[in-house]
């Protein structure tokens, strides 16, 4: 269990990498280099529920406030 925390801290630090030309980087690459300090933390041994705690209230509203109303409107944005 401990090496798939350490596989996951790589796929997401991968998925942090390649949001540089999506349109609002800053707010994808701080959420995908978040969990893979959360994954690190976790592998190295020394996780924090204090730091996961902090990222569901800043990373929840945001995900409320980003979903879309009904499938249609996202699909008409895209």
């Amino acid at each position: 269990m401990k090496y798939l925390n350490l596989f996951f801290a790589a796929i997401f630090m991968l998925f942090s990498l390649v949001q540089f030309n999506d349109p609002d980087p800053l707010l994808w690459i701080t959420l995908y280099a978040y969990v893979t300090a959360m994954f690190v933390m976790e592998f190295l041994g020394k996780s924090n529920r204090w730091a996961l705690a902090a990222g569901v209230l800043v990373y929840f509203p945001l995900a409320a406030y980003y979903f879309p109303g009904n499938i249609s409107d996202w699909i008409a944005a895209e």
